[in-house]
């Protein structure tokens, strides 16, 4: 199975809003991709120092390294948004059709941070699967690692771009496996076997039949946030939905409002003593009912 010309083609533009550039004290260094609506994946093989990000056509924030693990030479960073500043994300998979042609992302070395570079590359697998060889055709360099490599064969991101064979001809290089960066950390597992609804846009692209194939449920759903603030004398409980604030109107619903939340003052912070509705679909363990 190969996806056709049209889920290729909206696959690229997506990759342009799930790729971010990482800057290391204020130095453009390499490329990472969103799993999460606040998590990115990319190389550990980066100074030390702070770290920030410029996801594609958005604004550059702070972004905090959850793990770096230079044995694996994977990192994990976390960079919040806000409201109007949200990621889509991309979609992780294990398997790639030996041969098959593949979708890599990144910022190449010489770029001015602003343009990305989208490009199609075979692959074959090294081994045991232990890595992913990008065959020559296109010129991987730095600045490329950390880029996610998509399999054309079921539309998800299978490897993450480690290393150029010639920064300076097109002679390809190589790829971390998603198989592999599974066991780098419990966030990454949860991204390949789970479903968020920063997905969303990517299974749209895929359409219904591709997204069965990587076994996934269509109705994601919709998440809420309950978020308590304050101390041991002075707590407020909000609920936000997709940047809203939301307010419960009666025990067993939740309704919109402009801005509100409950607060109160007690000698320590009460158990929650309503219970919450959402209209549409939930994801497990996301939603107090």
């Amino acid at each position: 199975m190969r996806l056709d010309e049209e889920a290729r083609q909206s696959l690229k533009e997506l990759l342009r809003e799930t790729t971010a550039l990482v800057y290391v004290d204020g130095q453009a260094f390499e490329t990472a991709f969103f799993i999460g609506d606040d998590l990115l994946l990319t190389c550990a093989h980066v100074p030390a120092g702070d770290v920030t990000i410029e996801p594609g056509g958005r604004k550059p924030r702070e972004a905090e390294v959850v793990c770096r693990d230079e044995t694996a030479d994977l990192m994990l960073l976390r960079s919040p948004a806000e409201a109007d500043d949200a990621s889509p994300c991309v979609v992780l998979g294990r398997d790639m059709p030996e041969g098959a042609d593949s979708i890599v992302a990144g910022y190449p070395k010489g770029s001015s941070g602003l343009k990305l570079e989208v490009v199609d590359v075979p692959v074959h697998w090294r081994g045991d699967h232990e890595s992913l060889v990008l065959e020559p055709r296109q010129i991987v360099t730095w600045g490329m690692s950390g880029g996610p490599v998509v399999s054309t064969a079921s539309g998800a991101v299978v490897g993450v771009v480690r290393t150029s064979k010639n920064a300076k001809d097109a002679r390809g290089g190589e790829a971390i496996p998603i198989r592999r960066a599974e066991m780098f950390r419990r966030e990454v597992k949860e991204a390949l076997h789970g479903e968020t609804p920063c997905m969303i846009r990517w299974r749209d692209v895929l359409g219904p039949d591709n997204w069965r194939r990587l076994d996934r449920p269509w109705d994601i759903g919709r998440q809420i946030d309950v978020r308590v603030k304050g101390g041991l004398t002075h707590w407020t409980v909000s609920i936000e939905h997709a940047g809203k604030v939301l307010s419960s109107q009666d025990p067993t619903s939740v309704s919109e409002s402009p801005r509100r939340s409950s607060t109160g003052r007690s000698g320590g912070i009460p158990a929650a003593s309503t219970r919450w509705r959402c209209s549409g679909n939930c994801l497990p363990g996301r939603c107090s009912r």
